[in-house]
């Protein structure tokens, strides 16, 4: 069906327009089919949108705003129900059909509806190609009939105005997708229907700001080298763009690695490394914001190569891969961690700056390290290598090779060959391996050991730790306290511990070794014949040794195994350790010690301190001449310490022979001292001690004794004859004190007199005894600090 749609108006000199006619002449079923689709889309537009089926009054047609210019959606309730033919009643004056509408722009002529013949339609022509709505059509301004309005053309008169499209909503972004934050269905009521139903006109719609867009991440190029990088703005906003036309920026950005800073053209990076590096940012339009990553990586420099003649190489300030090939080179490296081999030839190589590695290969090389931490391999020939500052490693390898250290904590291998290792200033690791080698430790601590051959080892000024290996070697440990560890090589070698408290280490031997500081040897199967000097500790091995010291004052150590040990002359440590030894301090004052074993210990001469080990075993202590110390402190259990007997006896100690002891300590348990007729100094240790004193010897004469308790304390007792004797008690076990500890006993009857001495360096507490009651206080004990003693009779 074809509607032709004509302007109206009140022109009286022309004729009426014709009406709708149907030729009966073609009878067809088409207006069927085409009243069938309008009934459709009609019940369609109901059902969506049901608040504009409301029909304007049949008096009155439809009038568009003057003031509004935009274009308005077709009635939905216009298109319910077929038109009906035209009446009488509603023709003008003059004959001609009311006006019921007017063109969008107000210069079509009056439309009119009339009949007219329709071709035949197929079912098919009909649906195919289905109508696109994605685009929003615009609909004419006011509400008139069930026309939409026509496009450029094909209207009455051929001159109506184009439909608007998607180009011209300022609401599209370019890509067909509106981006309101709303859904394509219309919201706002539509012109003419009012929910309230007043004359109130719309304002114009407010603009509503859209986020940035983009189309993935940035991949931008790989750079090489350690270079920084300028990045400017327009490769990070390469797949970004604005909706709206707004001007983008970036914020918030970060590197994965590396660092970036912003510059007055854009973002300079700065890599610290080899490797991938993730950027990420936000792109703004000074609202709303989208999360933006680019990527690139960081890749090593190209190989720099030499050729087969002599080459001069120079890196650059990045980590460089350099290959002299062969031919005498001079390479440098430069800045950056570089990668340099000399190749064959006798090359020259600077690493420069950085953690350089570097090669020297084949023939006689000169390397030096410069700055940074460095790996140095001299390859076959003979080099010099020169690790300089930096913590560097350096290989001789193959050949007579000089190598220094320089600066830095520095490990320096001389590798086959005769060579020269200084390891110069810090605390180096120098080790000459195979051949004949001169090593030096230098300053600092230093760890430097010979290997095989014939080696000078030199330990430097500070406490070094040296060991000779294999061959004929001489060892000094200059400054320092130096720790010398013989080699089990059986070569007769030549030991000098230098200044300083050194220490010669035979602790590897199983066999025994004879030591003489004196004489100045160490023999034996394991280490042969040698020659020492200058050594003030000796620590013996797993075999049975005899250690004799000399007359300065040293520190003896047996080791395991049965061992004979004598401090001689001076102020000596010496300690048994593990197994049935025999020590002697020999003159001086000296400290002993049994350790575990069934061991005998003599003080000798001196003031000298035996510390006896809570080995269960049966040891023999002799004090010998001076005023020596017994010292069971070790022991747990609680001892009876019978010095008027002569030993003692307990589960930690065994039975214990002692004898020539001025002073006892007990341990930590509930010890019994038994003084006899010489004078002691007596401590008892922790635990609740028992101090007993028997009566003299008539022979003593009125000669009084004088014994001292150096740490008496409330626990413990003072048993002389039948009488004990406490430090008061305030708490309490007062109440219950005699039930506890006796009946009190007057200090007459019993012969015991108590009193307190108190001066500028003296504050002590004085017991006097008379035993025998001849009226004679025959014996004396001396507490420290001033004690309040309470005397009882013992059952």
């Amino acid at each position: 069906m074809i509607i032709d749609v004509k302007g109206t108006k009140t022109d009286s000199g022309k004729t009426e327009g014709p009406s709708y006619q149907i030729e009966d002449e073609r009878s067809s079923r088409t207006p069927y089919v085409i009243a069938a689709v309008l009934l459709g889309i009609a019940a369609y537009l109901k059902s969506a949108m049901p608040i504009w089926s409301r029909l304007p009054p049949e008096d009155e047609a439809p009038v568009r705003p003057e003031e509004e210019s935009h274009l308005k959606l077709v009635d939905a309730g216009v298109m319910a129900e077929p038109l009906p033919s035209p009446k009488p009643a509603s023709e003008g004056k003059d004959g001609t059909p009311r006006p019921i509408g007017s063109s969008s722009g107000g210069n079509w002529p009056p439309a009119e509806f009339m009949q007219d013949a329709s071709p035949a339609l197929s079912f098919a022509d009909t649906f195919i190609p289905a109508f696109d709505v994605s685009d929003r059509p615009r609909f004419q301004d006011v509400v008139a009939n069930d026309n939409f309005a026509p496009a450029a053309g094909g209207g009455a008169g051929g001159d109506a105005p184009p439909r608007a499209g998607p180009a011209d909503d300022p609401r599209d972004n370019g890509e067909g997708d509106h981006d309101d934050g709303r859904d394509d269905e219309p919201t706002e009521t539509p012109p003419g229907d009012d929910e309230d139903n007043d004359d109130d006109e719309d304002g114009p719609a407010a603009s509503v700001n859209r986020a940035p867009r983009n189309s993935g991440p940035i991949h931008l190029h790989d750079m090489a080298g350690c270079a920084a990088v300028l990045i400017g703005l327009s490769e990070l906003l390469a797949n970004a763009w604005d909706p709206d036309g707004d001007a983008l920026s970036i914020r918030n950005l970060s590197v994965s690695s590396g660092t970036i800073t912003r510059t007055g053209t854009g973002w300079l990076y700065d890599p610290d490394g080899v490797g991938p590096v993730t950027i990420t940012y936000s792109i703004t339009d000074g609202e709303a914001s989208v999360v933006q990553h680019a990527y690139f990586s960081v890749v090593k420099n190209a190989p720099i190569p030499g050729t087969g003649g002599d080459d001069i190489l120079v890196g650059s300030e990045c980590a460089d891969a350099i290959e002299g090939c062969a031919g005498n080179d001079l390479i440098d490296g430069r800045g950056g961690d570089d990668a340099i081999g000399g190749g064959s030839g006798d090359d020259h190589i600077v690493g420069g700056a950085g953690n350089d590695a570097m090669h020297g290969g084949s023939g006689n090389d000169i390397i030096l390290g410069a700055d940074g931490d460095d790996r140095i391999s001299g390859g076959d020939g003979d080099d010099r290598l020169f690790g300089d500052d930096g913590d560097d490693t350096v290989f001789g390898d193959a050949g007579n090779d000089q190598i220094h250290g320089g600066n830095g904590i520095d490990v320096l291998l001389g590798g086959e060959g005769h060579d020269i290792v200084r390891g110069d200033a810090g605390d180096d690791v120098v080790e000459g391996d195979a051949g004949d080698d001169v090593l030096d430790g230098g300053d600092g601590a230093d760890v430097v050991a010979g290997g095989d051959g014939i080696d000078v080892i030199e330990g430097g000024r500070h406490a070094d730790l040296l060991l000779d290996g294999a061959g004929r070697d001489t060892v000094s440990g200059g400054g320092g306290d130096d720790h010398i560890v013989v080699a089990l090589d059986g070569d007769r070698d030549a030991y000098d511990g230098g200044n300083g408290i050194d220490t010669l280490d035979m602790s590897g031997t199983e066999r025994g070794a004879v030591i003489d500081l004196a004489q100045g040897v160490a023999n034996g199967s394991e280490i042969g014949g040698n020659d020492i000097d200058g050594f003030e500790v000796v620590l013996g091995g797993g075999g049975n040794d005899t250690i004799a010291g000399a007359p300065g004052n040293e520190t003896l150590s047996g080791g395991s195994g049965d061992d004979s040990l004598d401090g001689d002359r001076g102020c000596d440590s010496v300690d048994g350790d593990a197994g049935n030894d025999t020590v002697m301090g020999g003159a001086g004052n000296d400290g002993l010690a049994d350790g575990t074993g069934r061991d005998s210990v003599s003080g000798g001469d001196g003031n000298d301190r035996v510390v006896a080990a809570a080995d269960g075993n049966d040891d023999v202590f002799d004090g010998g001449d001076g005023s020596d110390t017994l010292d069971y402190s070790s022991s747990e259990g609680g001892i009876v310490i019978d010095l008027d007997e002569g030993n003692a006896s307990g589960v930690d100690i065994g039975n214990d022979t002692i004898g020539d002891f001025e002073c006892v300590v007990g341990g930590s348990g509930d010890d019994h001292f038994v003084v006899g007729s010489q004078p002691v100094v007596l401590g008892g240790g922790t635990g609740e001690d028992l101090f007993e004193f028997t009566p003299p010897p008539p022979a003593a004469g009125s000669t009084p004794l004088l014994h001292e308790i150096i740490d008496f304390e409330v626990g413990d007792r003072i048993r002389m004859s039948k009488y004990d004797l406490f430090e008061e008690v305030f708490d309490e076990l007062e109440d219950r004190f005699e039930d506890i500890y006796g009946d009190r006993v007057d200090e007459d009857d019993a012969r015991i007199r108590v009193r307190h001495e108190r001066a500028e360096s003296i504050d002590r507490t004085v017991i006097e005894v008379d035993l025998d009651r001849d009226r004679i206080y025959e014996t004396t004990i001396h507490l420290d600090g001033h004690r309040a003693i309470v005397i009882v009779e013992h059952a």
